[in-house]
């Protein structure tokens, strides 16, 4: 089988507000050969499929990895079979099962998503049975982008969150809460209302340098072109770069016994549970661990504010408590921000993104002498 071109156009979405976080990730990852660049909801870059490999297994703040395989005009329906009919579709089809086409539309004169997807199949010639693989065909302006899904599930799905408490974050979210949190691998980090324990779990896998994507597999594993050997390589570097063990230095504390219960299954499947600290513990009273560098957390929020925001003006005088210049990192519903507040620290900074459907904010800083 053939393999597709060594130099694909690949994109990665992200959570909206996260791009430069994500550029600087996918520039790590794919190197600087890949002109990775920022565009309108995510990243795109150059490469081949070894670096679509390499996205997928060590991107953690991205939503999925697509191969941008066709763009051309399409004013008539007949226009969409005509131009995917010229793409070369032998490397990119599954080994087993049909394909799934999701199709969007808008400013267009084609606005049927339906009939969209259906020309895309035609033009394909591709069986719509159990879907194995899926291509988005995207109609803008009278420009339909064809690309191929090389992730499967999304990527914040690393395969170890099986127990969950209340409102559940994201693992992408909670990743940029860290990395905008300022708190460096290795040194003492606290979430004190932890819930499932995702953003403690996901610190700690940071600071064994285990990747993202470790524990699942992937849509492009399924591909004719698949090549095993270069996969193998790609997972082999990224084990070579990983951690056996490390010091506790991730402490997860909540006062619900079924949060701990989840955090400890979370954290137990994600092979972490001896690099963290898991307690079961009143935000009101609980001493703090010793020498805290950083503070990251998701206080509860929701419909009902007026609870949520008690807890933010605890979690605010209990943070009082941390020596100057210790790390803060909180998430905040936008929608109330003026009651969301954290005054113990100096220098806030909010970057804005969504979490189902709810715009929230990260709110960093340090603590105030």
């Amino acid at each position: 089988m053939s393999a597709p071109s060594t130099d694909l156009e690949l994109f990665v979405p992200c959570a909206p507000g996260l791009e430069p976080l994500l550029r600087r990730e996918c520039t790590r990852i794919a190197g600087r050969k890949a002109r990775v660049k920022t565009v309108v909801g995510g990243v795109s870059c150059r490469g081949d499929l070894a670096t679509a490999m390499a996205l997928n297994l060590e991107c953690g703040l991205g939503i999925r990895v697509v191969a941008r395989v066709a763009s051309f005009q399409a004013r008539r329906f007949s226009d969409i079979a005509a131009g995917v009919k010229r793409v070369d579709w032998k490397p990119w089809l599954p080994v087993k099962g049909g394909v799934e086409v999701k199709a969007t539309a808008k400013k267009s004169k084609l606005l049927h998503t339906g009939a969209i997807a259906e020309r895309v199949l035609t033009g394909i010639g591709a069986s719509d049975g159990v879907a194995a693989m899926t291509v988005f065909a995207r109609m803008h302006r009278d420009v339909c982008t064809i690309s191929v899904d090389l992730s499967g599930e999304p990527l914040h799905r690393r395969g170890w969150r099986q127990a969950t408490a209340k409102a559940p974050l994201r693992e992408d979210l909670a990743r940029a809460l860290l990395v905008v949190s300022g708190w460096k691998p290795g040194t003492v980090l606290v979430d004190p209302l932890m819930g499932a324990g995702t953003i403690v779990i996901e610190a700690a896998t940071m600071a064994r340098r285990l990747a993202p994507g470790y524990m699942r597999s992937f849509a492009l594993q399924g591909l004719r072109s698949f090549d095993p050997a270069a996969w193998t390589d790609v997972r082999e570097r990224a084990h070579r770069r990983a951690l056996d063990d490390t010091d506790v230095s991730v402490y997860g504390r909540d006062r619900n016994g079924g949060a701990l219960k989840a955090a400890v299954t979370n954290a137990n499947l994600a092979g972490v549970l001896g690099s963290v600290d898991l307690q079961r513990v009143e935000l009101a009273d609980g001493p703090w661990p010793d020498n805290v560098a950083a503070v990251a957390t998701n206080p509860p929020y929701g419909h009902r504010l007026g609870g949520a925001s008690a807890t933010f003006e605890l979690l605010d005088s209990r943070l009082k408590e941390l020596a100057p210049g210790t790390r803060v990192a909180a998430i905040a519903p936008a929608r109330a921000r003026g009651q969301f507040r954290l005054r113990c620290i100096d220098g806030e900074s909010a970057l804005m993104t969504d979490h189902g459907g709810i715009k929230i904010v990260l709110l960093t800083g340090e603590i105030q002498s």
